[in-house]
């Protein structure tokens, strides 16, 4: 990272630290940070950069539209301040941003106060966002700050992938564990959440399930999964969250890592499965953090409590999703299929390799009846000429010898995903 210091004018006391920051996602980056205007009597200041991530997109196929975007957000701190404090969460206004070419922003407000902005594609598209000269207001006023202050800034990105207002189903209608159902129904009768109000209850109407529920009333805002909204598109890597942990107080940090802050360079705050952050320099109690560093900054970050997860998220002014926010994100607005995964069949196989370890090319040696697939968003690879399609249709009124003569197999499964005879 490069530490940009803007130089300050006799008369324009207020002084920035900036830093470009990337690698909050998978290929997510942040560069060329500079401040272009400043406004002392209004007490703002705008910050450009350039901003890009991988694999983003804008779908349209008239009915329903879904895009990607990048949740962006700003941290600071007084340079002359105590070093052992926190950095704060910069405010975005809610107008006076510049986002050039076929990209949109939209603000994010948490209790009312934009803590970020959503940036994605305004137009039908399929590759890497690449956005130079991005433009956001950080109202450092309302932060508390005075234009004699002096700040480091700190610019972070998330991957995110909208989910669009909609009605969709929860429960499988399968006999998985814990499952939603339809209350007052049969226990495998899926039940289709709408902008209706709902309680929980077995009652119909209702959402209720087959275990770990409690028959009530919803708060009022709860998110349902009705409305639209915006989900991780990535785990958390190792890298952003050495990115969180390197804007803590030493005492925040001690609170989200194994060992201590304190403990030597070199030392790892766990040795387990890949995870492999580390201390590049020691901290001191009441002094300074820590420094930390990762040698695998493309992995997920493993071994992480609850409480380190809703921490994280806190930092990054984003919420937990509901588990009918998951369910929907999961299989949208189609109908359920018994048993099913996350991905939307009941075929499961077992990861056994992968190749280029560590880095951001990493990728899964599939086993059994997997295999990899080629996606260019408008087709499948045409060299994959048996890839299975998994269907459901009538069976009475089911042409099979013409679907054979345009080239089709066929092969049938139980709900468990078991093949049968044919």
């Amino acid at each position: 990272m490069k530490n940009l210091r803007f130089i300050k004018q006799l008369f324009v006391p207020f002084a920035l630290l900036l830093w470009s920051h990337g690698l909050m996602a998978t290929n997510i980056q942040v560069s060329d940070v500079v401040i272009v205007e400043r406004n002392d009597a209004d007490m703002y200041i705008v910050v450009q950069f350039d901003l890009s991530w991988d694999y983003s997109f804008r779908v349209d196929d008239g009915a329903n539209t879904n895009w990607d975007a990048a949740w962006v957000f700003m941290k600071f701190k007084d340079v002359n301040g105590p070093d052992n404090v926190q950095w704060g969460h910069a405010t975005l206004a809610g107008a006076g941003h510049t986002i050039p070419g076929n990209y949109t922003g939209t603000p994010g407000a948490t209790d009312g106060v934009n803590k970020g902005i959503f940036i994605n594609p305004s137009v039908i598209f399929a590759n890497t966002a690449e956005i130079n000269g991005l433009r956001l207001r950080w109202d450092y006023g309302e932060d508390g700050l005075l234009p004699e202050d002096e700040v480091d800034i700190r610019v972070f990105g998330v991957e995110m992938v909208y989910v669009p207002t909609g009605n969709f189903y929860v429960g499988s209608g399968g006999n998985e564990t814990n499952r939603f159902h339809a209350g007052g129904e049969s226990n495998t009768t899926p039940c289709q959440v709408g902008s209706a109000s709902f309680q929980t209850g077995n009652s119909v109407g209702n959402l209720w399930a087959t275990g770990e529920i409690s028959a009530g009333t919803l708060a009022g805002g709860y998110p349902t999964g009705y409305n639209a909204f915006y989900m991780m598109k990535h785990n958390i890597t190792q890298q952003a969250y050495v990115d969180f942990l390197n804007t803590l107080t030493y005492e925040q940090q001690d609170a989200r890592i194994d060992g201590t802050p304190g403990d030597a360079a070199g030392t790892l705050t766990n040795d387990e499965r890949r995870h492999k952050i580390k201390i590049a320099v020691q901290g001191s109690s009441g002094n300074a953090p820590a420094v930390y560093e990762t040698e695998n900054p493309y992995l997920p970050v493993n071994f992480i409590s609850p409480d380190d997860l809703h921490s994280y998220l806190d930092w990054a002014a984003l919420r937990p999703f509901t588990e009918l926010e998951y369910e929907k994100a999961a299989r949208g607005p189609a109908s359920p299929i018994p048993n099913e995964f996350a991905w939307g069949n009941t075929r499961a196989g077992q990861i056994t390799s992968i190749t280029d370890a560590g880095l951001a090319t990493e990728a899964p040696v599939a086993s059994g009846y997997q295999r990899d697939i080629t996606i260019d968003h408008t087709k499948v690879d045409e060299s994959l000429t048996d890839f299975p399609i998994l269907v459901r249709f009538d069976v009475d009124n089911f042409d099979f010898n013409k679907c054979r003569e345009d080239g089709f197999d066929f092969r049938f499964y139980d709900s468990e995903g078991n093949l049968l005879s044919y």
